[in-house]
């Protein structure tokens, strides 16, 4: 076999062989999935003091490695049905040494730095390498460093410890020449063994069970950041608090009180502040077991991998209390003992959320840890710090260390996480102990995170700073001023009709003389039903005047549902441009044609305007859950209020010109029109034909320099994808987008096409006038619904309406001035959704106000803007109607022949969201029978897109519809989605039996997926090493990510069928190079030059000066110097950027300036293809060839590192720099590399001078 063959070819004698613990082969997948990552790589640090003797302590660590089998220990998987652990018989290594007490203490520390990211860079070969490795440098007079790193395959915390330990007693005993007195160890073999022997049956049907109906995730709360200057995977952090005495003792006392372990008390408060973190009852993380089983005979005397990862479910029943909550944590935990030896792999494959199961684990360390476990006996020295630096492949890990204070450590991705949350989170978790601890019956559901001045905090917003005049203001009012102050000035442009506002304000009185003598007044609601026209703006000033509501409704509703609407709000006149209005709905009461009004009625003055701020302006109809729509009810001082806002935010100056184009049954066509009229804009409106017409709308934007547009997603989307829209939009300055969220790739769009155009993305409910926050968009940000307006405030509460902090989930409540009066005639309803919110200090009242419940999920970040997350309930937004899922069921339900019936939400291939309804019947029903009997009740944007026919709903155990499971719109196959393709070629055809043969399924198709068809992380090795007998060395663990199907694989396995490519050298002067040959191989040397603060901002500032990125620059100037040094003007230098490898072409020739060359580098870099594995050097090259390489990570392979024999590498952060030269010393000058390098950093500083733009 050819793990044999590596290991004769290393002259090593094999032991013995066996198979791994379910946890290693959970490291092994993760460890050739991401071979260059950090995960499970732990390197130590000690600091020691005294005399120390290198050669013994070498040969300590020989004797150490000699006593355990896993310090001897490789892992073979190729060709293999499944991975095994090889133990060699014997095997020796050497403890490397370095003397830096000659160098400045800022350069011993900077070799320590490189030191280490060098050896995290080199990482383990798991096939040949010995598995754990020692380097000591002197740092003065009896003062060492020690760096011990090993990987995490073979040791877990407890046996690092007691390796450590025993490798000081052997050093001791050789120092003094005694012999050890420590006992012979037990092998790992024998707890592998009985792993072997454990019933996999047993645990998968225990943890099924754990496991069952979670389909959730849980997290603290993260925000991703751009992490500028490094493109490694993982920018490890650590965070580290020790609790307070009284903190400490809180928690022992609930351990001895409820008679359990400090453990599980830990568990429970942490399960509760996810809980709470996530708006959920049910929460799961990780765990780390010790997993070394109690009954087993020498389990003290084991040193191996003995932990494993289970998950930890913490469930809340309603009204639980946390006494009751703790006691159920420690009884499952004493459950799970029995099975926690399971796989994790088959554990997620248990699951529903697979590998999102969790995202973090929680250590609790029961070994001993830091300086005070080594016993240096004799040996006249001490071990003054001791440290250690691991990394696993989750987000987050927190080792909880309990004795003697209770310590945790938080290391994490610091590009997921951000330090301050994860203070905050330790002052919540300390908050729900405080309550606890005090009162341990308290219900988990009135358990608060925030402190008092927290919520005090989290209760200011700003309100609009006036004498109270606005309050005595009304919309009708402001129009009217602006008509006084500028009546000449245009209002409404539609067609080839101009009104100015002195016209309309005089055919609005006109109107409302006409409505008054019909006997509109104050308190009334007039209905209208009228074409897109300047008569509509008209119409709703004239009621207004009057002092009535209008009620606006659209031709294209059902005629029902109009009738419903009249009705229902308590119409008493209906005002109508349209004839034979009873064809169009059902309502029998009175009605107003608009051609029929008097044209000669006299106008109403200014003083008989009745419209009072506390009446109700208008009323507007959403979809109900209930079958039917509900009013919602809007008074005029809620308009002027958010009037006042939304002007603040954006500037609605006079003169500007606002496009009209949204439906007069959504709220946000009062900003494109009364609104806007109340603030002195010049309204361009859209006819029908127009409106649904993209470039028609471009055409009008264009021809009346609109400066002003409010879009949902949607219609952005379409007038995006309209050719003569970006050339239209001249004058545009902003764009108001509402009603549905904002996806990124719609904003990245947005600023490619109308770059100089503000972008807004709003938010408000109808039930809050409108618009409630508000955020102007930018590619760099993050897109959320920003900020309350002035005016409104915003409150994230959990169920038992308590604050939540910033990063919490929780439901999104609305306070100010522009909540609605309520629901028409649904009292129930509106005590429901509008309510008092009340915030409690612990000991008194802080704060009481009326607020909105929205229904919508949200968080607050930390910079205060709010980010939207979805809904609680069955309500939806598509193309920014609100729609309640409910009502449509109730009306397919209402079909005869119906039984049952779900609609869902789905999704397209491009975004867009459309209705699915799911029924049940006796037998299929024509779409056209369905649509017909929707279309009576509902608007056309809520009539279902798809209609599928079950015989039954697929439900959970639990007894619930598992919406999971439902076949997709459109799909074949279920739960794959695919249509079954026949494998074609023979390649396709032997990739199928592989896949059979691990998976146990036949007839997979071509177009199948190999995680789909039930594939995980353990299976995947196993595939691996059936795919390596037929196609030896053509797929990658990775592989089967980027081409997760039969055909895609095939493909990719074709086309590695290629011949080897080369790299080119260069030829560098003879002074460069030493009188040697590079078949004596390589000894590499690296050189660091910082360029500190001062050279890195200058760099970047260059960089950002022209455009293009810090590696461009770097590369210019190392090619610029290449040339120098060569003579040569045209040649190829190798770079490895963001993981991959390419060849760039260099030719200065015709350049005249740097900026020219940065922009030729950037731009060949952008159309650079990655250099087809493998790769290798030219065969002829000669002496004098020195094949050179740029890289911008200090993570480049070792395997592309040996292609060089000098390679630039960038290392650190943007705003701190450091440039490493690594060079063959046997083949390369050392004082000509320190040349290069300084040269390069005298050239940063050159090149910023104005004095030097040529190269």
């Amino acid at each position: 076999m050819e793990w044999r063959g590596q290991l004769m070819r290393e002259t090593l004698e094999v032991q013995k062989i066996y198979r791994l613990t379910p946890m290693q082969e959970g490291i092994l997948y993760h460890s050739l999935v991401a071979p260059q990552s950090d995960a499970y790589f732990e390197l130590t640090t000690l600091k020691i003091e005294g005399p120390l003797d290198v050669g013994l302590f070498q040969e300590s660590f020989n004797q150490l490695i000699q006593r355990h089998d896993v310090l001897r220990t490789n892992f073979v998987y190729s060709k293999l049905k499944k991975p095994h652990q090889v133990i060699c018989k014997k095997r020796r290594t050497t403890v490397s040494y370095e003397d830096l007490s000659s160098l400045p203490e800022e350069e011993r520390l900077e070799r320590l730095d490189a030191f280490k990211a060098q050896d995290k860079a080199k990482g383990f070969d798991l096939l040949k390498d010995i598995l754990m490795r020692i380097c000591i440098f002197k740092l003065g007079p009896a003062q060492y460093t020690l760096i011990r790193s090993h990987h995490h395959i073979i040791l877990d915390g407890w046996s690092l410890a007691q390796l450590t330990r025993e490798h000081f007693e052997i050093y001791n005993s050789l120092c003094t020449s005694t012999e050890s007195d420590y006992p012979a160890p037990r092998p790992f073999q024998e707890y592998v063994d009985r792993l072997q022997k454990q019933s996999p049956e047993d645990y998968r049907s225990y943890w099924s069970d754990v496991l069952q109906d979670y389909e959730t995730s849980a997290s603290v709360p993260k925000y991703k950041s751009s992490k500028s200057g490094t493109d490694d995977p993982y920018a490890r952090a650590e965070l580290t608090f020790t609790f307070d005495a009284e903190s400490t003792q809180q928690l022992n006392r609930l351990s001895q009180r409820f008679k359990c372990t400090v453990s599980n008390v830990f568990y429970t408060i942490w399960g509760i502040l996810l809980q709470k973190y996530n708006r959920s009852d049910d929460v799961v993380f990780g765990s780390v077991v010790s997993g070394r089983p109690a009954d087993m005979q020498g389990i003290d005397r084991m040193v191996g991998l003995f932990v494993n990862t289970i998950p930890v479910r913490i469930r809340c029943e309603s009204r639980m209390a946390f006494a009751e909550l703790l006691h159920k944590v420690q009884e499952e935990s004493i459950a799970s003992q029995k099975y926690d030896y399971g796989s994790l792999a088959e554990i997620y494959n248990l699951s529903v959320m697979k590998q999102n199961l969790f995202n973090h684990l929680i250590v609790f360390e029961n070994f001993p840890v830091g300086k005070d476990l080594v016993v240096s006996g004799d040996a006249d020295f001490r071990v003054t710090e001791y440290h250690i630096e691991e990394q696993t492949n989750y987000e987050m890990n927190i080792m909880v260390c309990p004795s003697p204070d209770f310590t945790w450590t938080f290391v994490y991705d610091e590009r997921q996480y951000e330090r301050s949350q994860l203070e905050e989170t330790v002052g919540h978790f300390q908050k729900i102990l405080e309550q606890v601890s005090l009162h341990p019956d308290t219900p988990v559901a009135e358990i608060e995170l925030l402190r008092p001045e927290e919520k005090l905090r989290l209760t200011e917003w700003p309100q609009t700073a006036s004498d109270g005049q606005d309050e005595a203001l009304t919309l009708c009012r402001l129009i009217e001023e602006q008509s006084e102050q500028n009546p000449s000035q245009p209002a409404v442009v539609f067609d080839n009709r101009t009104i100015t506002y002195g016209e309309f304000m005089k055919e609005a009185g006109r109107l409302a003389s006409v409505l008054r003598s019909r006997g509109i007044g104050p308190g009334d609601v007039v209905g209208l039903l009228a074409a897109r026209s300047p008569d509509l703006l008209i119409s709703f000033m004239a009621i207004w005047m009057t002092g009535a509501a209008f009620l606006p409704l659209d031709a294209e509703l059902p005629p029902d549902r109009i009738g419903y609407m009249l009705t229902d709000g308590g119409a008493k006149l209906l005002v109508t441009d349209l004839d034979r209005i009873g064809e169009r709905c059902s309502w029998k009461g009175a009605t107003l044609y608009l051609k029929d009004a008097d044209p000669g009625a006299e106008e109403q003055t200014r003083a008989s305007i009745t419209a009072h701020p506390e009446q109700l302006a208008y009323i507007l109809y959403t979809s109900g859950s209930t079958g039917e729509p509900k009013g919602v009810q809007i008074r005029h001082h809620s308009l002027v209020h958010m009037l006042n806002g939304l002007s603040e935010a954006v500037p609605f100056r006079q003169g500007k010109t606002i496009l009209s184009v949204s439906s007069i049954c959504f709220d946000v066509f009062l900003v494109e029109t009364l609104l806007a009229l109340a603030n002195g804009l010049r309204i361009v409106m859209s006819s029908e034909r127009q409106q649904k017409d993209p470039k028609q709308l471009s055409k009008l934007i264009q021809e009346h320099s609109v400066e002003i547009v409010q879009a949902t997603p949607s219609r952005l989307k379409l007038l995006l994808n309209e050719a003569s829209f970006a050339s239209s939009c001249g004058h545009l300055e902003y764009i108001l987008v509402a009603g549905e969220q904002f996806p990124p790739s719609l904003l990245r769009r947005a600023t490619e096409i109308i770059p100089r155009t503000a972008v807004y993305n709003v938010y408000g409910p109808t039930e809050a006038t409108i618009y409630t926050t508000i955020k102007r968009l930018t590619a760099d940000k993050p897109i959320t619904i920003g900020q309350p307006l002035v005016n409104y405030g915003v409150y994230i509460v959990d169920r038992a309406d308590k604050l939540l902090p910033a990063g919490a989930i929780g439901e999104l409540c609305i306070a100010g001035n522009g909540l609605a009066q309520g629901y028409v005639n649904k009292e129930t309803l509106t005590n429901e959704k509008f309510g008092l919110l009340r915030i409690d200090s612990g000991s008194g009242l802080l704060k009481e106000e009326r607020i909105y419940r929205t229904g919508d999920l949200a968080r607050r970040l930390p910079d205060g803007d709010i980010d939207f997350l979805g809904r609680l309930d069955h309500q939806e937004k598509i193309r920014g109607f609100r729609i309640e899922l409910d009502e449509v069921s109730s009306r397919l339900q209402s079909y005869p022949g119906v039984r049952d019936c779900l609609v869902t939400v789905n999704n397209d291939d491009t975004g867009d969201k459309f209705l699915t309804a799911y029924y049940l019947a006796e037998r299929e029903m024509t779409v056209d029978d369905l649509t017909s009997h929707l279309s009576k009740f509902l608007p056309y944007y809520m009539i279902p897109s798809h209609f599928i026919w079950l015989e039954q709903f697929p439900m959970t155990a639990s007894g619930k519809i598992s919406l999971r499971d439902l076949p997709q719109p459109g799909g074949h196959r279920p739960h794959l989605g695919v249509a079954y393709m026949k494998p074609s070629t023979e390649i396709e055809t032997t990739i199928a039996g592989c896949w059979s043969a691990v998976l146990k399924i036949d007839n997979i198709g071509a177009g199948d997926n190999f995680f789909d068809l039930g594939g995980n992380s353990i299976k995947l090795i196993e595939l691996l090493s059936q795919m390596d007998l037929h196609f030896p060395g053509a797929v990658q663990i990775t592989d089967f990510f980027v081409h997760p199907t039969i055909a895609k694989l095939a493909k990719h396995i074709e086309a590695g069928r290629r011949e080897i490519t080369t790299i080119e050298p260069m030829q560098l002067p003879g002074e460069y190079l030493k009188q040697a040959d590079r078949e004596r191989g390589q000894e590499n040397v690296v050189l660091r030059y910082k360029l500190g603060p001062a050279l890195s901002g200058i760099l970047n500032e260059q960089a950002d000066k022209d455009g293009v990125g810090t590696d461009d620059v770097l590369i210019g100037l190392f090619a610029f110097l290449l040339a120098e040094i060569t003579g040569s003007k045209a040649f190829h230098i190798t770079v490895y950027l963001k993981e991959r490898l390419g060849s760039l072409p260099v030719d200065l020739a015709d350049l005249t300036d740097f900026t020219s060359l940065y922009k030729k580098i950037n731009n060949q870099l952008l159309e650079a293809e990655a250099l087809n594995d493998p790769v290798s050097r030219q065969n002829n090259s000669g002496r004098d060839q020195v094949y050179i390489g740029f890289s911008s990570s200090t993570r480049m392979p070792e395997s592309l590192r040996a292609l060089f024999d000098l390679v630039l590498v960038v290392s650190g952060q943007n705003g701190d720099l450091s440039l490493l030269l690594e060079y063959n010393s046997r083949m390369m000058q050392e004082d000509k590399m320190n040349e290069i390098l300084a040269g390069i950093g005298q050239l940063i500083e050159v090149v910023h001078s104005p004095l030097a733009n040529r190269p």
